[in-house]
């Protein structure tokens, strides 16, 4: 079944419980997981295809991919104000 979950106050994280990938979001295709803004809906369904784990050390956490999320978006929105704002 598919799960949304919201995180923060501003994103909805979406996966499915039974372990498999979801389709769907922006732009479209399978995802483990998805890490969507609540302003932007996107929707999603559960597939049959099972997801694989790695046992990897290297892989990185739930909370590591959020902060790097996060560290994005901010520098997308710096910039997007840096250009909109000639005198900054």
């Amino acid at each position: 079944m598919i799960i949304r979950e919201k995180v923060g106050d501003t994103m909805i994280r979406t996966y499915s419980d039974a372990g498999l990938y979801i389709y769907g979001g922006f732009p479209r295709g399978n995802y483990i997981e998805a890490l969507d803004p609540i302003d932007k809906p996107r929707y999603y369904i559960e597939t049959n295809l099972p997801i694989e784990e790695i046992n990897d050390p290297n892989k990185e956490t739930e909370e590591e991919r959020f902060a790097a999320f996060l560290q994005k978006r901010k520098e997308i929105e710096e910039e997007l104000n840096n250009r909109n704002n000639p005198y900054h």
